[in-house]
């Protein structure tokens, strides 16, 4: 009944897309895209933190999902890699360490970071990583929204820990490669299993495949 109703709809309805706060500059680009495209289809873009999106997905509020991979297996949810993507040491360009050669996590001991607050996939995944070293590090801030950190670094000597996709259009922001932990974060695609796909889903993800931003992230499909 849903592929008739699609059909006989054309492109036009609603697209409702969850997306972290980490993807907002890779979904900017298909977006305007996507409207230009198909100019009589509404998209509904809804910002929550992973978990929050994999209920929706599961539930089948949101048509699809933008998110690094959950730690979390939710049985109602199907995951599709679009990239292999780093959590990064994120600084302002003019910043002391970006004359390091290489940066430990060590060396962030000596300054004050501002990170994503916890429950948020790339503050779980840089616990993760800490967890099991004995560190002495300086959490000055913690905020659940990526552009007041991204703000503060641009004004600050502040170190925050991110995904490198974050910055793709901020300019003054440098990522730095951790030498000493593996970082990889999968950015995916995420549909609640055995549910229909709208074709404007399917016309979303082609112009989303082709963005400079995943170009530059490695694009795996």
């Amino acid at each position: 009944k849903a592929k008739i109703l699609d059909l006989a709809a054309g492109h036009r309805g609603v697209l409702n897309i969850g997306v972290t706060y980490s993807f907002g500059s890779i979904l900017t680009e298909s977006v305007l895209a996507f409207k230009k495209e198909f100019p009589d289809v509404t998209l509904n873009i809804c910002y929550k933190n992973v978990m929050e999106l994999m209920e929706l997905v599961s539930d089948g509020n949101l048509d699809f999902a933008l998110s690094f991979r959950s730690s979390e297996k939710y049985d109602n949810v199907e995951s599709h890699i679009l990239f292999d993507n780093k959590l990064r040491i994120i600084v302002r360009e003019d910043h002391p360490l970006t004359k390091k050669e290489f940066v430990r996590l060590s060396d962030l001991e000596e300054y004050d970071l501002v990170l994503p607050s916890i429950g948020l996939q790339a503050r779980s995944t840089f616990d993760n990583i800490i967890a099991e070293r004995n560190l002495n590090l300086k959490v000055a801030i913690e905020a659940n929204e990526v552009n007041t950190i991204l703000n503060l670094l641009s004004r600050s000597n502040y170190v925050t820990v991110l995904s490198e996709t974050v910055i793709l259009e901020h300019k003054g922001l440098v990522p730095i490669d951790i030498s000493d932990a593996e970082c990889s974060m999968e950015g995916c695609l995420h549909f609640c299993t055995n549910r229909y796909r709208k074709r404007s889903v399917e016309e979303f993800i082609r112009l989303l495949s082709d963005t400079r931003a995943l170009m530059r992230n490695r694009l795996w499909l």
